[in-house]
């Protein structure tokens, strides 16, 4: 069809509003079969310069046919004329579930993700139900599966995410997996950060500050976040002839503030003397910061720390803590646009894609190495 000489008939009258008006002629243009299945109808942009209304009415017209299942859209692609199978079809259950997985207290960064994916899904007409999840004790013959879509969020179960796609219910993952599991080409829709190489990159901001006895703190212990981000730094140690064994390690249980304390008293009352500690998560670093206060531990001046998260706790504290910042709307874009992919057939396919993370947040908590205080003083 030639959307240039598009304009809009009165159907219900003018006092309808202009929204509806839009929804009505298109679907007028669908009955009478100008517009046929497939057919991509032209962007909320592309019909506002045709049409000289705003982006917002004309968005809200096609979003009460997407409703409708009169037009099917599938994200990056486009809006299209959904098949007359599907619109005379009843309409499937538009219900989304967000679980946390293995997350005893979400830190903010999650509930920004669910805020994100909220918006993003009740834009398409959907509805969100909200849980949390223990892989523990997880029972899929306990669950009412009165949703048409779920996303795992935190760290999250492989053996949760498989049960679910076994009752044919499209399953994308945000974060890593509770085990160091090897997945198959296809076999997960997962979005994760480079936590490989966000290790990495933090590893070396250290090194080339002249620091080599770094202690690595991570979590959760025997999880794929904590193995990817212990190989960055092993595999970074190395490229400086730095020597990381065994000792170097620590894993806690999860990566929160209190275990973060734990793994302070570890470090500063053994014999680890670290001048240096890259720490897999901000939570778990402002607990270490905090038994350092209570040590008489000088942060930075005796220890360097680095975070990961770029979480309100490290943006706040005192010493503000260098980290790498996270991108939780991106990472809720890329995930909610597989899900309605999925839930709208215009993807099968399953893939793993990467938010990149590869800047400094600078904050206060490192410095230059000047001597190994913590090893002279004990």
């Amino acid at each position: 069809m030639d959307w240039k000489g598009f304009k809009l008939e009165h159907f219900k009258g003018q006092s309808a509003p202009l929204y509806v008006q839009i929804a009505d002629n298109i679907r007028h243009l669908i009955e009478n079969h100008t517009l046929r299945v497939g057919e991509r109808i032209p962007t909320s942009r592309e019909l506002q310069k045709i049409l000289n209304l705003s982006s917002i009415t004309i968005e809200n017209g096609l979003k009460q046919l997407v409703k409708e299942k009169i037009l099917l859209r599938h994200p990056r692609r486009g809006t299209f004329v959904a098949d007359p199978e599907a619109r005379t079809a009843p309409l499937p259950n538009r219900k989304i579930c967000v679980t946390f997985c293995n997350i005893k207290s979400a830190p903010f960064y999650w509930h920004q993700i669910l805020g994100f994916l909220e918006e993003q899904f009740r834009a398409e007409g959907f509805g969100l139900i909200f849980q949390q999840a223990n892989s523990a004790t997880f029972d899929i013959n306990s669950y009412d599966l009165d949703f048409c879509g779920l996303i795992l969020c935190g760290n999250n179960s492989y053996d949760m995410a498989k049960a679910f796609e076994a009752q044919g219910v499209p399953v994308v993952l945000i974060g890593s997996l509770d085990k160091d599991v090897r997945l198959v080409d296809g076999e997960l829709d997962m979005v994760v950060h480079n936590d490989e190489e966000r290790a990495a990159v933090s590893t070396r901001h250290l090194l080339d500050m002249g620091h080599r006895d770094i202690v690595c703190v991570t979590g959760p212990a025997g999880s794929q976040y904590s193995a990817k981000q212990k190989a960055g730094y092993r595999k970074t140690m190395k490229q400086y002839g730095v020597n990381a064994d065994d000792k170097s390690f620590i894993e806690v249980k999860e990566i929160i503030f209190d275990l973060g304390i734990q793994a302070g008293y570890r470090i500063f009352c053994s014999d680890l003397q670290p001048s240096a500690i890259y720490c897999g998560s901000d939570m778990v670093a402002a607990g270490i910061i905090r038994v350092a206060e209570k040590l008489g531990i000088k942060i930075p001046e005796d220890v360097s720390i680095i975070g990961c998260g770029g979480l309100d706790i490290a943006l706040n504290s005192r010493p503000r803590i260098t980290t790498t910042v996270s991108k939780p709307e991106e990472s809720a874009r890329l995930a909610g646009a597989k899900l309605l992919e999925r839930i709208n057939g215009g993807r099968t396919e399953k893939e793993t894609s990467i938010v990149r993370v590869t800047e400094i947040d600078f904050g206060d908590s490192t410095m230059v190495f000047k001597n190994n205080n913590l090893a002279v003083n004990h």
